[in-house]
Formats: structure tokens, sequence, C-alpha cells
């Protein structure tokens, strides 16, 4: 199979390989039991409130979207293969090491390749950058030598339509510009590691070129095929990253998929009002959303974006001192308990869970 119909499928051929990630996804897991489904939503992209804070609690926030095909069946036949295995126990939806899985963690670790640019994946969905590029980078190849008979790679109307507008936006003469662009992020992407360029080279599509599978990868970079895509994912989010920061028609192709925030559009709205120095109830009734939903926004505000504001300013005074008297010890050890009755229950949980972040960041 040709690159023009296979490359691209990467993260869904190694779900269904199942046991193929186990490593992976075993140094999610520690010692300390952690949430089944909060890992399991991070690696999906299924981010509600609570998954965003347990995975901060964690220090597991750079996996988010890493497996957006996973199936919870695949998952849930990786956990029962650890358990048998004897390097994981399950126990009421949550789950921790053994001795045996923590040594094999720490090796993973030490051995295996480790991602450098993980946490860009609550900006860029890695796939539809790769599509959009490798089209991009194809039809501008064809282009340079003259072809107009070739098979262009298959990625949906929408990303075609747009390649098409960049490439009557920009001409058909830039390609050298393209080519210069694309070999000043691989000779940066070589500092990080030599192979995220020379994964990226294979796979390219061109004039006369057909890039390689993931199995044709694995076998150049002599990884399993699991490790090949997880470095793969991580070199488009490494190219991404590396377009935000040069100008040139590459950035201008990818810049519609690449957010400014890791918050959502609608996140990103709360904290403008928010910023103005509205109050949760009064964004609330402005944006015409709940409440809880404008909650949870401040929320990941203040855990993806902790230097946009002082998030203290939401506590009635004399709050902060009574919490950090009464909750002492590991963050994710503490109980919820409510003792204000004249406050709103849904309220007092919030400043509840808000202290909890706070706390977490002042001790990282």
């Amino acid at each position: 199979m040709v690159a023009s119909d296979g490359a691209l499928l990467y993260s869904k051929e190694v779900v269904k390989g199942g046991l193929e990630m186990n490593d992976y996804w075993l140094v999610l897991f520690d010692q300390q039991p952690r949430r089944i489904r909060v890992i399991e939503n991070l690696l999906k992209n299924r981010l509600s409130e609570a998954t965003i804070f347990w995975a901060m609690v964690y220090g597991i926030s750079d996996a988010v979207a890493s497996q957006r095909h996973l199936q919870r069946r695949d998952f849930e036949g990786w956990l029962k293969h650890q358990e048998q295995a004897g390097l994981l126990i399950k126990k009421e939806g949550q789950a921790y090491l053994t001795p045996a899985g923590l040594v094999k963690k720490r090796a993973y670790l030490m051995n295996h390749y480790r991602p450098h640019f993980g946490r860009w994946g609550w900006q860029i969905n890695p796939e539809r950058l790769a599509n959009r590029l490798l089209l991009g980078i194809q039809v501008t190849s064809e282009f340079a030598h003259h072809n107009r008979h070739y098979r262009p790679l298959n990625i949906g109307n929408y990303e075609m339509n747009a390649v098409k507008q960049w490439l009557i936006r920009t001409g058909r003469g830039v390609q050298r510009t393209v080519f210069e662009q694309m070999n000043q992020a691989f000779y940066t992407l070589e500092r990080t590691d030599p192979r995220l360029p020379k994964a990226l080279g294979a796979l390219l599509i061109g004039y006369q070129t057909n890039g390689a599978t993931l199995d044709q990868l694995a076998r150049q970079l002599e990884l399993s095929q699991g490790e090949t895509a997880i470095l793969v994912r991580d070199a488009w989010l490494g190219m991404g990253v590396l377009l935000t920061e040069t100008p040139g028609p590459l950035s201008t192709l990818v810049a519609p998929l690449i957010s400014q925030s890791p918050l959502s559009a609608s996140a990103q709205q709360t904290m403008a009002d928010f910023l103005r120095g509205m109050s949760p109830e009064q964004i609330s009734n402005r944006r015409h959303r709940k409440l809880s939903t404008i909650r949870d926004h401040l929320l990941n505000a203040a855990i993806l974006t902790p230097t946009v504001t002082n998030f203290y300013r939401l506590f009635p005074a004399g709050m902060l001192n009574e919490l950090g008297a009464r909750y002492q010890g590991p963050v994710e050890e503490w109980s919820f308990l409510a003792t204000h009755p004249e406050m709103d229950l849904n309220q007092e949980f919030f400043l509840f869970r808000l202290y909890q972040i706070l706390r977490c960041q002042e001790s990282d």
C-alpha cells in the first residue's frame, strides 16, 4: 500500500493492534491508584473538567488526544492483559502498578521514545495537520515537475478544497519557498531528535515518490509499530509548532488548524468576559449558558492557562485561610467537605476544586 492511501492511518492501525501500545499506556499509571476512565478519556480527547483536572494531578496532560480512535473494548482488553501479566491491579474503577509494572514503566521511560511536543495536543490535531501538509507538499512537488497526471492523496473534500484554495492564493511558483521552509523545519527537528525528520521525510509524497506505510517506517527506524506511531505523532506536532513560529506558505496552509489557546472557543469567550471583570454569574447571564458550564470553563483555564489572570479573586474574604487550614497533604487525597450552609453547594465545590488546582500549581 502506498502512502496516498495508507500512511495517514498510523493512529488507527496501532489501536487495532491493541497490545502494541502496552508499554506506552503503562506509563500513564503509577503506584498510587488512578482513575481508569480519566486516562481513557484523556487519550480519546473527551475532556470534561474532571478529566483535565485529574490529568494535571497525575502529571499526564501531555498524553491528550494521543489515541483519538481508541475503542473501550481495546482498552479494557489491554487492562485485562496487564492484570494477567502481573503488572497492574484494578480496583473500583481505578488501577495501579504492581512492583513489576513499575519496573517495566521505568524501563520504557529509559529505553523508548519519549514525546517532546505532547502538550501541543491541546492545540493541534496532528492527523488533520499531517493530511493537509502531505497533500500540499504533494501538489507542490508535482507542479514543480509540470506533472498534471497523478493521483492526489485522498483526504476528504473539505481538506482537498483547503489545499486547492491555498495553492490558488500562493501561486504555483511557490515551490522553492515551500521546500526551503520544509528543509528549515527538518533541520530544527533534527536537533530535537534525528528520527523526527527522518520519519516525516519517509512519509512525504511527491513526484515519483510514494511515502512509506507505518510498517515500512517502523522497519526503517528499527522500532515497533506502536513506538513508531508515537514518534510520528510527535513529529507532526513538532512540525505544527515550528510552522507557528516561522512565516511562509506552509504556515499559511496549516494556520486554521492550530489553535492559539489550549482552551475551547467557548471557554476563551468566558475568559474574555472574566478578564473584563465580570463574575461567573454575570457571564452566565450574558452568554445564556449554564452557570456550571461557566465554572468549568474557569477551572479549565486555571489549569491550562494559569498565568493569564489572578484566579484567587474568586474566593470570598477569609475563605483561602479557612481552606488552607482544613486541607493538608497531597491534593489528590482531599475529600470535599461542605461547611458553608449559606453558600450554594455547587459554588462551594467549585471553589474547593479551584483551590485544589492552585495548590497543585504552587507545589509544582
